[in-house]
C-alpha cells in the first residue's frame, strides 16, 4: 500500500533521480539567522521588527512555539553579542538547576551556535550542496523500512535552520550548525560499508522522515498536557517514535561497528541517551 501524502503539503512527486532533487528544501531560515546575527555581532540590540523577521522565518516560527521567544533571544545574545557573552554561563547554570529537558539541552544549543559562528563559510557551502544531492529520496526509503507502507507519492517540505537539533514536524525542520564532514578515517569506514560522506546526514533526515510519515498514518489522541494520563501516554509514544528513529541513524552510526562510534560527536549522542530516563 502506498503512503498517500497530500500533494498540496508535499510538493515533489516521487520518481527517478532529478537534476534538482530537493525542490522542497527551504533555506529562508538560514538567511534569517545570519541577518539577526549580523545585528547582534555589532553589539546592537535588534529592533522588535528585526526579531519578528527572525521568528517568522520558516522553521524558526515552529521552533518558537516549542521553546519560546525569550529562550532563543537569550541564547543568540549569549553567543553572538559581545557585551552579553557572560550570559552563556548563567543560562547553562540556571537551566541546569531547573533540571528537566532544557537542563541538559541548553549547553547543546549554545555549543551549536558557537560551532555555526566558527564554521560559517562551511555552512554557506553546505547550503549549496544540499540543493543537489538526493537526500529525501534516500531518506524516505530508509524511513519506510519501519512502516507498513512501501513507497511515498510525495516528499515533504523541509525548512533548514541554524540549530543543534531537527524535528519531524510538517514541514520538517533540519538543523545545521558546524562542519560535520567526516574525517578521513570515518570516510574510509563509510566507503568500506558502501556509503559516501553524505550517509550520516541521509540517516538523520531518515530519522526525522520516520517521525513525519508515522504521524500521517498513526493517529494518537493525546490528552491535554496537564491531564494525569499525559506523562504515561507521552512516554509510551516517545519510546516507539524516538526508539525506532534512533534505530535508523544512531544505532547504525554511533554504536557497535558504526563508522562514527569513535568520534567526538558520539559522546554527545551517548550523553543525550543517558539523559532520557531523567526526562521520562
Amino acid at each position: 500500500m502506498a503512503l498517500a501524502l497530500q500533494a498540496a503539503t508535499y510538493g515533489l512527486g516521487a520518481g527517478g533521480p532529478q537534476e534538482r532533487p530537493n525542490t522542497t528544501f527551504n533555506f529562508e531560515g538560514i538567511d534569517a539567522f545570519w541577518a539577526i546575527v549580523s545585528v547582534l555581532e555589532s553589539d546592537t540590540e535588534p529592533t522588535g521588527a528585526q526579531w519578528d523577521a527572525f521568528f517568522e522565518a520558516p522553521g524558526y516560527s515552529r521552533l518558537n512555539e516549542e521553546f519560546g521567544r525569550e529562550y532563543f533571544m537569550a541564547a543568540l545574545q549569549a553567543v553572538f553579542m559581545p557585551s552579553r557573552r557572560d550570559m552563556a554561563e548563567k543560562m547553562v547554570k540556571d537551566y541546569g538547576e531547573r533540571g528537566g529537558f532544557l537542563g541538559w539541552y541548553t549547553p547543546l544549543v549554545l555549543e551549536g551556535y558557537q560551532e555555526a559562528s566558527d564554521d560559517r563559510e562551511w555552512l554557506k557551502r553546505r547550503v549549496e550542496e544540499l540543493k543537489t544531492y538526493p537526500y529525501l529520496e534516500r531518506a524516505a526509503d530508509l524511513a519506510l523500512e519501519y512502516l507498513p507502507e512501501t513507497e511515498v507519492n510525495d516528499y515533504p517540505a523541509v525548512n533548514f535552520v541554524v540549530f543543534s537539533d531537527s524535528r519531524g514536524y510538517s514541514p520538517m525542520i533540519m538543523g545545521l550548525t558546524g562542519n560535520d564532514d567526516p574525517p578521513a578515517s570515518e570516510l574510509e569506514c563509510l566507503n568500506r560499508q558502501g556509503q559516501d560522506r553524505h550517509w550520516p546526514f541521509v540517516l538523520l533526515m531518515a530519522h526525522e522522515s520516520f517521525h513525519l510519515y508515522r504521524g500521517t498514518v498513526q493517529e494518537i489522541e493525546m490528552p491535554e498536557s496537564d491531564h494525569a494520563d499525559y506523562p504515561v501516554l507521552w512516554t509510551l509514544d516517545q519510546m516507539e517514535n524516538e526508539g525506532i528513529g534512533d534505530l535508523i541513524n544512531r544505532k547504525r552510526l554511533y554504536y557497535g561497528d558504526g563508522c562514527l562510534a569513535g568520534s567526538e560527536s558520539t559522546k554527545e549522542k551517548h550523553r543525550e541517551q543517558l539523559a532520557q530516563p531523567a526526562t521520562i
